[in-house]
Formats: C-alpha cells, sequence, structure tokens
C-alpha cells in the first residue's frame, strides 16, 4: 500500500491517499474503488466508485487528479 500526498506546504493543504484505494479509467480519469470519505482542511468530500477526478479537478486547495498521476500512475 503506497500513501501519497501533499503534506510539506500548508498553502497546498494536506491528504493522504492510498493508491491501492483509486483506479485509472479508461479516459484517463481516477475513481475510487469503494466509497471513501476525503478530507482535508477542515472539508469533507463522500465519493464513491461512480466518482471521476479529472485534469484540473480541485478539493480545497489540493488537486487531486495531479495527485493521482504523479504517485500513482505507475501501477
Amino acid at each position: 500500500m503506497i500513501f501519497v500526498g501533499c503534506v510539506a506546504n500548508p498553502a497546498h493543504g494536506e491528504i493522504q491517499l492510498s493508491c491501492d484505494a483509486f483506479k485509472k479509467n479508461p479516459d484517463g480519469t481516477w475513481s475510487p474503488k469503494n466509497r471513501m470519505t476525503l478530507s482535508t482542511d477542515g472539508m469533507d468530500l463522500a465519493v464513491g466508485p461512480g466518482a471521476k477526478f479529472v485534469s484540473g479537478a480541485h478539493f480545497g486547495r489540493l488537486d487531486l487528479y495531479a495527485i493521482l498521476e504523479r504517485n500513482c500512475n505507475h501501477q
């Protein structure tokens, strides 16, 4: 299990994600494999397998697509 995130710069927020919890779709987007709640900057976001993270999609100050691309795309 690989955990990724942006924790060094508070200006960008922080989050901890498991690459094993996401899959890359044929259209290049990312989706969670199961229902989960993402939390950062005092916000919660409930997402499920039907959700798609696209380029430029932000949750708070985080670009979830970019984080997944950078850290999980090799799987």
